[in-house]
């Protein structure tokens, strides 16, 4: 995969599989990429280096569609963030212990967002400027006379939502 649009102040190549060449145009040296690496050369500074970096990052928007397998969100959002051209702000209290498995192929990312909340506490919203914010939700707590409630059987009596604060 070849990242080289003007806009972007940085050339990339993700490789994958095989073997590739990349040489500087001053440059005589050539040098071969391995599966796995990812050569960058800042258009500014006429460096090129070679990382050992996410190729399936570099390259996943060449494909019809991309899937998670328990996944953190921070790793998650990088993604969502090319795939559907938005800004993602994250909450700092959002646990990186919560994994999500998934595929995208065509969904909209509202979609997205709403089943990624329905399996982990977040919140999310949509500003004017197409930013997206996630947000941590603290699960609902039951208190002690809730429990005790369930305990003896007469939750069924009562109406649940009287007991719980809103």
């Amino acid at each position: 995969n070849i990242n080289a649009y003007p806009e972007n102040k940085d050339v990339k190549i993700a490789l994958i599989e095989g073997s590739v060449s990349v040489f500087k145009n001053n440059c005589k040296e050539e040098k071969y990429m391995i599966p796995g690496q990812v050569a960058s050369y800042c258009k500014s500074s006429h460096e090129l280096t070679f990382l050992k970096d996410d190729v399936n990052f570099e390259s996943f928007w060449a494909n019809s569609s991309i899937t998670f397998e328990a996944k953190p969100l921070e790793y998650i959002v990088r993604y969502l963030e090319k795939w559907y051209h938005v800004d993602i702000l994250l909450d700092p209290t959002l646990s990186s212990s919560q994994a999500y498995t998934f595929t995208i192929k065509e969904e909209p990312l509202e979609v997205i967002l709403r089943i990624m909340a329905s399996i982990n506490p977040i919140s999310y919203s949509f500003d004017k400027n197409n930013v997206v914010t996630i947000k941590n939700v603290e699960p609902l707590k039951w208190n002690a006379y809730v429990d005790d409630i369930i305990k003896k059987g007469i939750a069924d009596r009562l109406c649940l939502s009287e007991l719980l604060p809103l």
